[in-house]
């Protein structure tokens, strides 16, 4: 898939968790998120366990979002 456009998905999934933050935290406080094509499509607290389930599920890691959604704050992981 083109740089470009790899990009721009991950640009839109990260403003799709932007707008959703709030409810994102409230559901899945201190656990990673994936997201892909602006929903969340896995989450886990162990982070080894979302990429297995991720790899299981076919999905090429460069068009998912994964952020942990920390109770101290905002952090990006890949």
């Amino acid at each position: 898939m083109e740089a470009r456009v790899l990009l721009e998905k991950f640009e839109s999934n990260g403003a799709w968790l932007n707008e959703h933050y709030n409810e994102i935290y409230e559901k899945y406080r201190n656990e990673f998120v994936a997201v892909k094509d602006r929903k969340i499509i896995a989450h886990n607290p162990d982070f080894e366990v979302l990429l297995e389930e991720l790899k299981t599920m076919k999905m090429d890691l460069r068009e998912v979002l994964v952020e942990y959604i920390s109770e101290k704050g905002y952090e990006i992981i890949m």
